[in-house]
């Protein structure tokens, strides 16, 4: 089992004993994103759990915005030293209760679109102006985080833009920071019954949030 699968664990264990198809909120309650920080060829998991504090001053969640219909992170990069830095936020999606899901790259939409039985998600994000730069989609049985985490090192994602089964979402938003300099950024998914329905509320939400 692979660390991301190890970490939601507990949630499958929660839900043991719960209806097969749960509802759409119980899928939110069990916080299927975290959300990571690549700084100096290094991968800290700073949301929601922060697993390394040397990070803490360059990433932080400055507000969150959360219904049955959406999610919102707004996040800050901020850049303390004298040097320039190059810097990626990884977003990383993977509901443990949708075992048997597909997932597709939308270049219309510059966004990651998820079906799983009758509920659809739409993940993506801006940094400085610009969305995902990269994204890999995979099945989590066949993911390697060594291989993963080299390809990181060269300066990539895995490219696939099509996964089915239980299916890991990962993107990357990438920016260069000046010295002394701080940018903002959001993290977005949108959760509704249809692809169409999800295309429209991300269009009526999100660019209150920008």
């Amino acid at each position: 089992m692979n660390s991301f699968a190890a970490a939601n664990q507990h949630n499958q264990d929660a839900d043991s004993n719960s209806a097969s198809t749960p509802s759409l909120i119980t899928r939110l309650l069990s916080n299927p994103m975290r959300i990571g920080l690549w700084d100096e060829q290094q991968l800290t998991w700073e949301y929601p759990q922060n697993t390394d504090q040397q990070n803490s001053t360059l990433f932080s969640v400055t507000a969150m915005n959360s219904t049955k219909d959406y999610e919102i992170i707004k996040v800050q990069l901020n850049n303390e030293s004298a040097l320039k830095k190059e810097v990626k936020i990884i977003v990383q999606y993977h509901n443990v209760f949708e075992k048997e899901s597909t997932a597709f790259y939308s270049p219309k939409e510059n966004a990651i679109i998820c079906f799983f039985e009758n509920q659809v998600t739409m993940l993506g994000g801006h940094l400085n102006g610009k969305g995902m730069s990269q994204y890999c989609l995979h099945d989590i049985h066949a993911c390697n985080s060594l291989n993963w985490l080299e390809s990181l090192r060269q300066g990539y994602l895995p490219l696939s833009w099509l996964a089915k089964g239980e299916v890991v979402s990962t993107f990357a938003l990438e920016t260069e920071l000046s010295a002394h300099q701080s940018l903002e950024g959001v993290i977005w998914s949108f959760h509704s019954t249809s692809e169409a329905i999800v295309r429209r509320l991300k269009k009526e939400t999100i660019h209150k949030y920008m």
